[in-house]
């Protein structure tokens, strides 16, 4: 909210904190499964979820959680805490930053221990179903070879062998895996010393820096006074076939092209290449504190289409504190945009059935509100659903303590989970971490956006009984 502790925290965590999206979050297959064959949950079958969270997930007991991914039967969850627990229990496991729990029962896994100096805000499941890619704003630590970056073995948390990362000057909001590469964005600016502002990429066996990602961002937007931040990029997804990298953040141009706070890459084959695709709608300025206001992108299980999560301070008419839909063949026009009414929007998930999307807005339906309910606004704390077809508020309403925000939502086969800094869903005790199972059935799965293509990057790896994963 405008003029509010909370809002004003959220806009500026926002920028640093990586965004859990549906097409970046793929759930990999178990060590000894054939490579490319991960499946992303991003559909889920008849579509819709339970307003009432189950009652077994595991407790955080502070700071916040950024984002979880699945790997097999574990679920692994990343973010600025330092404690947790099992629903139910009164024993408290000190293991900041990063921690697994069984998918099915919510128990913690004792034997996954990894050791890192400061906040993760950013995972990604390698391909091999054994290791997990691991970004943040930590310095190092025994599962870290260097700052920022690091490749752990999901089983033990310990580091990766063979994985030295290229050194950066700055943390990495967001991973994903992409065609054989690696692909980060943060607020870095450069990479081995070289310019790569904000967006690079790496060989994910080796973690050395590559070339296939320079797309020369520049311009960092200003405030009504006129001062700036350094480039940087909150929110990145790849499209599920792979071929197209959509990325937003605080830049105003892209390869030299003008591209305000929002674009899209061609991978392909060798260098990333800009793509023609462009909007004008995130160029006007919001809220004259904040320059940039794009935080998530999630993209439809099908390609074709993604979604915009906004903050921004909610002026009328822009896309500011918004979620947009936007067609990769279209022209840049919105095809349609829910407004909160002036409270942020962090992140967004697409399924079959709806958008979900997260913050700590009050309302949706809410174009004509200004720090208030603007008539037709439904009330929608902290988390809600839109309806694909128009952005229409769905009735699913769990109703959720705002907090600064939802930073996380992930649609599986099973249900959705959503991770934040606060405590309490429908009216009961979740700690940072929540599970809507699914009503019905299970999902039709599509291709892994962040595996599927990246097979053989690491067939050399270690032995497969080295990793506690690969033998469950």
């Amino acid at each position: 909210m405008p003029g509010t502790n909370s809002a004003l925290r959220a806009r500026l965590l926002g920028v640093l904190l990586c965004l859990c999206l549906s097409a970046g979050a793929a759930t990999a297959t178990r060590a000894g499964a054939t490579p490319g064959t991960a499946r992303s949950p991003a559909a889920m079958a008849g579509g819709s979820v339970s307003d009432d969270p189950a009652s077994w997930t595991p407790d955080v007991l502070d700071g916040s959680v950024y984002q979880v991914i699945q790997v097999g039967g574990l679920m692994y969850a990343a973010g600025s805490f330092t404690a947790e627990r099992e629903a139910g229990s009164d024993q408290v496991r000190r293991v900041g930053s990063l921690f697994a729990f069984d998918a099915r029962t919510g128990a913690i896994d004792t034997w996954f221990r990894p050791r890192l100096d400061g906040p993760v805000t950013a995972l990604v499941a390698a391909p091999d179903g054994r290791s997990l890619y691991v970004a943040g704003s930590f310095r190092g630590g025994g599962s870290a070879r260097g700052p920022y970056l690091a490749r752990v073995d999901a089983g033990t948390g310990a580091a990766w062998p063979g994985f030295s990362p290229a050194t950066l000057d700055g943390p990495v909001a967001r991973l994903v895996l992409a065609g054989g590469r690696l692909i980060a964005g943060g607020s870095f600016q450069t990479v081995e010393g070289r310019p790569r502002p904000a967006l690079a990429s790496f060989d994910p066996a080796s973690g050395r820096a590559t070339d296939d990602v320079d797309l020369r961002l520049a311009v960092p937007r200003r405030t009504a006074s006129g001062a700036s931040s350094p480039i940087k990029v909150t929110a990145l997804a790849v499209t599920p076939d792979q071929r197209r990298l959509i990325f937003g953040g605080d830049f105003d141009r892209v390869a030299g092209k003008a591209r305000y706070q929002l674009a899209v890459a061609d991978l392909g084959t060798g260098g990333a290449r800009l793509d023609p695709w462009s909007t004008t709608r995130y160029q006007p300025q919001c809220s004259d504190h904040f320059p940039t206001y794009v935080r998530g992108i999630a993209v439809a299980p099908a390609g074709g289409w993604f979604v915009v999560a906004a903050t921004g301070g909610g002026r009328v008419g822009k896309l500011c504190d918004a979620v947009a839909r936007f067609e990769l063949a279209g022209n840049g026009d919105p095809t349609w945009v829910n407004w909160t009414g002036g409270d942020t929007l962090l992140s967004a998930a697409i399924t079959d059935a709806a958008v979900y999307v997260g913050g700590h807005q009050r309302w949706l339906d809410n174009p004509k509100g200004n720090n208030s309910a603007g008539r037709g606004a439904v009330s929608r704390p902290g988390i809600g659903a839109v309806a694909i077809s128009d952005g229409r508020a769905l009735a699913w309403n769990p109703r959720k303590d705002r907090g600064i925000g939802v930073f996380c939502i992930l649609a599986t086969d099973a249900g959705l989970w959503i991770t934040s800094d606060t405590t309490h869903v429908h009216g009961e005790y979740h700690a940072r971490i929540a599970f809507f199972p699914a009503r019905s059935g299970r999902a039709a799965t599509q291709p892994d956006p962040a595996g599927a293509t990246a097979a053989g990057t690491d067939a050399a790896g270690p032995d497969v009984t080295r990793s506690r994963v690969a033998r469950r």
